[in-house]
């Protein structure tokens, strides 16, 4: 055990003997959330274990990835924080990424009904025009019930550059 782990330890045993409830007690109760069942819908999670298998060595897939940690909106830029403030609260379905130092190579959105409502293509137009814009491409794949692993694997192809 290093210094600073036995320290936790010692602290948080010494707030059980004394009768006091540890913080992570007291933030379950006052705070309203709940862990979420899973990570991917059940169609997302469908295309992703197809992805996965047809993706070549040396690229990983990173799921749900927040527009903010792919893009950053340059120091210089006259009104930023509008500008940051458009990505914020925006995710990408999937991310193709190098394994090796996980660099975004290919963002991928699987798009739904829910996509051709007006808000909706209004915010796809925005997240393609800012991927376009820091030169990360994007590819819009239509949600299927099923997926065929060859025709995948070829487009997946077409759309990822090589890594090197």
């Amino acid at each position: 055990m290093t210094p600073q782990s036995s320290g936790c330890l010692l602290g948080w045993l010494a707030n059980v003997l004394r009768g006091e409830p540890s913080r992570d007690t007291s933030a379950q109760s006052s705070l309203p959330y709940d862990r979420m069942q899973y990570l991917l819908s059940i169609g997302e999670r469908s295309f992703y274990n197809v992805l996965a298998v047809c993706l070549p060595e040396g690229y990983t897939i990173m799921a749900k990835v927040r527009l903010a940690d792919l893009l950053y909106v340059r120091k210089d830029t006259s009104r930023r924080m509008h500008f940051q403030n458009r990505i914020n609260g925006k995710h990408i379905d999937f991310v193709i990424c190098t394994a090796d130092k996980l660099q975004p190579l290919l963002a991928i959105e699987l798009d739904d009904a829910s996509h051709a409502q007006l808000k909706r293509v209004q915010r796809d137009i925005f997240v393609d025009d800012a991927l376009a814009a820091a030169a990360l491409p994007i590819w819009r794949v239509k949600a299927r019930r099923a997926y065929n692993t060859r025709d995948l694997a070829i487009e997946l192809a077409r759309h990822l550059p090589s890594i090197g």
